[in-house]
């Protein structure tokens, strides 16, 4: 995917802004409901 995820964080380290950019291509696939890969495998 093609986002970039930034945080402005303050003295004592807490977030004080939060922002995520996505790319045209991670765009369309969250879109097209594209993201989802299939079940997980399952554990034996």
């Amino acid at each position: 995917m093609d986002f970039v995820e930034a945080m402005d964080l303050n003295d004592d380290g807490l977030i004080q802004r939060h922002c995520v950019y996505w790319g045209w291509y991670g765009f369309r696939v969250l879109q097209r409901n594209e993201y989802h890969r299939g079940e997980a495998p399952q554990r034996s």
